[in-house]
């Protein structure tokens, strides 16, 4: 009897973390219906015309998005949800919290090639850059590599 107990008591608080998990299409379109949130985005068409004058590296589109001068209260939203962002399709790769700023990087992986990148990074304001296509991990680590000192 205690057993049973003990199992819908983990499975009630395995629901409610993942209740308040977003996903990463949540939080996008949580993110893209505020007010104040400057939006970009660059698509296929664009990202192949500029394939021809310089090294995308398999990315297809780009989205930005940046929600400036929003009140304490949203940006403490923010920082809550981008510490909480789970999706199962996503794996985190870099989660940073230093002094207030909040930043981290998840990929989709498929066929052992980058698909999604999501970049979120918190501060005095909420931005985020989400990155679409085919992109070799090698890619990334090469332009790791090249600008690891322009710290």
């Amino acid at each position: 009897m205690k057993a049973k107990y003990v199992l819908i008591a983990g499975l009630l608080a395995l629901s409610s973390s993942l209740i308040q998990a977003k996903s990463i299409d949540q939080f996008l379109n949580d993110l893209n219906s505020q007010e104040n949130v400057t939006h970009v985005t660059v698509g296929p068409i664009v990202m192949k015309i500029s394939s021809l004058f310089t090294e995308t590296m398999g990315v297809n589109s780009i989205k930005v998005l940046c929600l400036e001068d929003c009140s304490s209260e949203t940006l403490n939203r923010y920082k809550e949800d981008i510490r909480n962002l789970k999706d199962p399709e996503f794996e985190p790769l870099v989660t940073s919290n230093e002094d207030g700023e909040i930043a981290k990087i998840m990929v989709k992986i498929k066929d052992e090639m980058i698909r999604e990148m999501l970049i979120c990074c918190v501060d005095d304001e909420v931005a985020v850059v989400h990155l679409k296509g085919k992109i070799k991990p090698e890619d990334i680590a090469r332009v790791i590599n090249e600008h690891k000192n322009d710290r």
